[in-house]
């Protein structure tokens, strides 16, 4: 029987790039961001990326998925990247141990978020509806999505996660104590980040009594008891150690990778339960860092075509679930978005999102009530509708943007329509997994684009 650390988490041997290398070309933000087809963000990076080694080179920037003729081409190149930079000793076992890694990341608002890299076990974790396992996702997983990423991965001989972990832990045990003294650590990083993503520094962790009081914390945080009394559970109900916070498809690709080459190799009688693709690794985040902001992430549907006709059917799909949903313009500026779409300010007896939309060449903003919401949250309400409407209106597509001022621009276009929505307690993130399971996709951001995890250290999983 495996013992509760090595169920949950374990130490990474990870591998960095060469003393020479530039590492604020090197380090690039995470692939899913800057997805709107207005932005030129991945362009910028190329022209200053140029010929020299960097993590673009490794991943597959989310903004292309859209040339869908040249998706096999350029994850053929992400693998012969990897090989060649191995061969190439571009990157190196520059430490030749197995360590927690200990992050510190200065944001651009000068805040100091700290985590926790750590390899997870695939076989603690599970997307399946209905299941409960140490490691959760926070979002419903959409099957269509996995399998490009499922390709870069089983060809891959490394893995550089964009993965985001979050851990609730208000009495600050199990990161905040390993800043207390950086001179415990082993330095190995320490640069500015490309693009104003602040700064980011990085430290292995040699003590072995801090090693210990890690495997301690997970330990305690996996009490069934202790974590349903905590948020106030009818019945002992497992406990969720880590969830996901940031890359839930990433997670879920890595796991359907894992369960195949698990498969595999029990067909063939070898040896599985060491394997190095049955763990990912990942950043832990405490959930009550006072850093981490959650962010609503905002939508904007493309090729609607006639608002008058699209409200109109909104209001009838809610009808026939037996709610209400009225609009009505406001008068609004873009800077007074923040303070009202905030979940504290939403009423207890319905629900509201706002809305801009171009009408006789003026955007309009406007205000959604839905009442009774049909979801427990306001983000499940709408994307209960924006999913029925995708489905039957097929010249209809939709993007998830981070920030009020993207989500305004691309939405002043005629015939396209946002979406703001409040966001939500963070702190309240652990109790509404544990009682109704998943949020609906695309619910919250840790934060915006610009503090979202970047490329610096990789793992072979091969």
């Amino acid at each position: 029987m495996l013992t509760m650390k090595q169920q949950i988490i374990s130490k990474p041997r990870i591998i960095l790039p060469n003393e020479k290398i530039d590492l604020n070309k090197w380090a690039v933000i995470a692939c899913d961001q800057f997805t709107s087809p207005n932005e030129t963000y991945w362009q910028k990076v190329e022209s200053y990326v140029g010929k020299d080694p960097s993590t673009l080179n490794l991943i597959f920037p989310e903004y292309y998925l859209k040339d869908k003729q040249n998706i096999e081409n350029r994850i053929n190149t992400i693998h012969k990247n990897m090989d060649d930079y191995l061969t190439q000793g571009v990157i190196e076992d520059r430490i030749s141990e197995n360590y927690f890694i200990y992050t510190r990341r200065t944001l651009s608002n000068g805040k100091i978020r700290q985590g926790l890299v750590a390899l997870l076990d695939l076989e603690a974790y599970s997307y399946t509806k209905g299941d409960k396992p140490a490691i959760r996702p926070t979002e419903g997983i959409v099957e269509e999505r996995l399998p490009i990423r499922m390709k870069i991965r089983e060809g891959a001989p490394l893995e550089y996660p964009h993965i985001l972990m979050l851990v609730d832990d208000p009495e600050r045990t199990l990161i905040e104590p390993l800043g207390k003294n950086l001179s415990a650590h082993t330095k190995l990083y320490d640069f500015d980040l490309m693009m104003g993503g602040g700064h980011a520094e990085g430290y292995a962790v040699t003590s072995q009594e801090l090693e210990n009081t890690i495997f301690s914390c997970i330990e305690k945080f996996g009490d069934p008891r202790a974590f349903s009394v905590k948020h106030g559970l009818e019945e002992i109900e497992p406990a969720i150690v880590l969830a996901t916070g940031d890359g839930n498809h990433s997670l879920a690709s890595a796991k359907a990778v894992w369960e195949k080459t698990k498969n595999s190799l029990m067909g063939e009688n070898k040896q599985w339960e060491n394997n190095p693709a049955r763990y990912a690794m990942a950043e832990i985040i405490n959930v009550y860092d006072d850093a981490l902001e959650f962010e609503a992430i905002h939508r904007v549907l493309f090729n609607v075509g006639d608002v008058e006709i699209f409200l109109e059917k909104m209001r009838v799909f809610y009808k026939n679930l037996g709610s209400e949903c009225e609009v009505e313009p406001i008068e609004l500026k873009t800077n007074n978005f923040a303070e009202i779409t905030n979940e504290k300010n939403q009423p207890e007896n319905y629900q509201v999102f706002w809305l801009s939309y171009i009408k006789n060449g003026v955007q309009i903003f406007s205000t959604a009530k839905v009442k009774p919401g049909i979801h427990s949250i306001t983000v499940g309400s709408l994307q209960m509708f924006l999913d029925d409407y995708l489905k039957s209106n097929q010249n209809a597509t939709i993007d998830y943007l981070h920030g009020i001022e993207t989500t305004v621009r691309d939405s002043s276009k005629e015939g396209n329509i946002g979406f703001f929505l409040p966001a939500i307690d963070k702190g309240g993130l652990f109790k509404t997994v544990a009682r109704e399971g998943v949020t609906p996709r695309k619910t919250f951001s840790m934060g915006d684009a610009e503090t979202k995890a970047y490329y610096i250290m990789g793992r072979s999983i091969v």
